[in-house]
């Protein structure tokens, strides 16, 4: 396990910033996803009149359309909850953009950077290897296991803390609406991820 952490770290040399930014913009995006779901919420429960009944932390979503802790403003002006959900609509794209310009241009540098260090150590190896070794094991090392390596730092890790991020979230959002639905399901999550 420590070779497999030593050559993600070899790999992601000189890139660690902008592979972190990308996660940064990750966590924004799913807040974002979590945040427009709370819009949509509150622009249902003010048409319906019944935003006095939502939960607490449709509430908070509801006082920060609202611009004040009186959320009964929003009966009169609903159009607000509109350009809001527009809002967060475009930032949610715009955020997913970035994240996916930022995840290309690390896979390409770390694409880069593994096919230099291959480069360089078959440059370093004796005549007597090339000898022995057979001509496929040589062209599967150089293409599919680089891409592999490279799909692993980029799409797999990618896809592991996105789920964790909407875990989290979904469990928060779980909490506050109710205690005891949330810790049966995080009862029978245990199982799910050791199978």
């Amino acid at each position: 396990m420590a070779h497999v952490w030593e050559t993600v770290k070899r790999m992601l040399r000189g890139h660690v910033g902008i592979y972190a930014l990308s996660y940064v913009f990750q966590l924004l995006m799913c807040l974002c996803s979590v945040f427009s779901t709370f819009l949509t919420s509150v622009l249902v429960d003010s048409y319906m009149g019944q935003l006095s009944k939502a939960a607490f932390l449709e509430k908070w979503v509801a006082q920060i359309v609202a611009g004040t802790p009186d959320i009964e403003t929003l009966y009169q002006n609903t159009n607000l909850i509109g350009f809001w959900v527009l809002g967060s609509a475009v930032v949610l794209v715009v955020v997913s953009m970035i994240r996916m310009v930022l995840r290309a241009r690390v896979s390409s540098l770390i694409n880069r950077h593994m096919q230099d260090e291959m480069y360089d150590h078959l440059l370093a190896l004796p005549f007597s290897y090339y000898k022995q070794a057979k001509p496929g094991d040589l062209i599967q090392t150089c293409t599919q296991d680089v891409d592999t390596i490279r799909k692993f730092l980029i799409m797999q890790t990618s896809q592991i803390l996105y789920s964790l991020w909407m875990l989290v979230f979904c469990l928060v959002v779980l909490f506050q609406i109710h205690v005891v639905l949330a810790l049966s399901t995080l009862v029978l999550m245990v199982p799910l991820f050791i199978f």
